[in-house]
């Protein structure tokens, strides 16, 4: 049975952008790439230079970027690729002409005038080229040169080291302008630090695979792309810098799609992955809550405890009770520990499917006109009267019986 105290609660600090220290470079890079993807990954090498060093030198502390904040870096940097020349020039420099009073480094006059004065000195580019499709046939070759190549020869075969596989060759096809081979520090940083958290669900061995391999991917494409020792020696020290940093920066990254599919089984089809995603959805449509005055903006409903809070904060009713260690009564006739459990015993089951009588039950309910707290009411009661006599040693909880009463919600009148 769930438990309804001594819960650790995360922590509800979030950092805000602001002004602050110069940072390096690549660090600046990846905040940007992240919030705005390809558009800003497609600017040219040189405008996305003058975009680093405008930012540093104007002060900008990487893994702090608001999001406030990158938008109209995003915007800028679109204006560079665009609109080389003499107009990029003009709209880099209203990054700080239409920011007010911003704290600058001693070095930015110099800094900003290199960048305007080599804005106006560019061409007039060529066409980008589009990208070239990567086809699913071609992936999958690729991964399995990789898994025959002897840089893989020590790694453990099997399903999760093909599937890491494929994220490297997916992210190189889609996010890389189909440069599937290449490696860098900024696009191992990227993946690894970026965009795999926020896209990618992985299980604990998946996890523990991906920071295994990837020094044998970075050995392998690195040398078929003829990088040099130096080189290869750069890339995978950032490899390992990033390894250390992976599951930390994996745990604090739940995007609401990850949280909804982790854990699944095997869907046979798009109409059952459809279902477990609306189930959960049902289960938990919240990812963000106030209990008190704590404020908890970014849980992770996967999380049976973090699921826990997220259901306190739907019954603020209680909340001052629940804050009291000495409270033992009722609220309005109900007793709010215990009203609570029964929501997250009857959360666990919709949100594991177990037993599916639960979700079968919900959508009945839910199809006679029935909202949501008051189907969970419902099964909940269902619930609650077969575990009472488990709870107090009459007898063993009979879980076909409880499936059985289930099955009968929503197809008898509901009083």
């Amino acid at each position: 049975m769930p438990k309804s105290r001594g819960r650790k609660k995360p922590s509800k600090k979030q950092p805000r952008g602001r002004l602050h220290a110069v940072p390096d470079q690549a660090s600046v890079l990846r905040e940007v790439f992240e919030q705005f993807g390809q558009a800003a990954a497609d600017a040219d090498p040189l405008g996305a230079e003058m975009l680093v060093s405008m930012f540093c030198g104007h002060g900008w502390k990487a893994g702090e970027l608001g999001e406030e904040d990158l938008e109209p870096l995003g915007a800028l940097v679109e204006q560079t690729r665009r609109r080389p020349g003499t107009a990029a020039a003009l709209a880099l420099a209203r990054a700080t002409d239409q920011t007010w009073q911003p704290e600058v480094s001693p070095d930015f006059a110099g800094l900003r005038a290199l960048a305007l004065a080599r804005l106006r000195a560019l061409p007039e580019p060529s066409p980008l080229a589009e990208p070239a499709e990567i086809s699913e046939g071609a992936r999958e070759q690729v991964v399995r040169e990789f898994l025959a190549s002897p840089e893989a020869a020590d790694l453990p075969s099997g399903d999760s080291l093909e599937y890491c596989a494929r994220l490297i060759v997916d992210y190189g096809a889609d996010y890389d302008g189909a440069k599937v081979l290449r490696v860098s520090p900024v696009k191992i940083e990227i993946f690894l630090l970026g965009w795999l958290p926020k896209k990618a669900v992985l299980d604990p061995e998946d996890r523990a695979m991906m920071q295994r391999m990837m020094p044998a991917w970075i050995s392998w494409a690195g040398s078929r792309q003829g990088l040099s020792s130096a080189a290869l020696d750069e890339v995978l020290q950032v490899a390992r810098t990033c390894a250390g940093q992976f599951d930390e920066t994996y745990d604090e990254n739940v995007p609401v799609g990850r949280a909804l599919l982790a854990g699944l089984s095997e869907v046979e089809g798009i109409d059952d992955l459809q279902d477990a995603i609306e189930r959960r959805m049902f289960a938990m449509p919240y990812f963000g809550t106030h209990v008190g005055d704590d404020d908890f903006p970014e849980l992770d409903p996967n999380d049976p405890d973090e699921r826990g809070i997220l259901i306190e904060g739907e019954h603020p009713e209680y909340h001052d009770a629940l804050a009291d260690p000495g409270f033992e009564g009722e609220v309005d006739g109900v007793n709010p520990r215990l009203h609570l459990v029964m929501h997250e015993i009857v959360a666990n089951q919709m949100w594991d499917n177990d037993p599916p009588e639960t979700w079968q039950a919900a959508r009945r309910l839910r199809d006679l006109g029935q909202d949501r707290h008051n189907i969970l009411h419902a099964i909940g009661y269902v619930a609650m009267t077969q575990l009472h006599g488990s709870l107090m040693g009459e007898k063993a909880f009979d879980s076909e019986r409880y499936a059985a009463e289930l099955d009968q919600l929503g197809r008898d009148t509901i009083n």
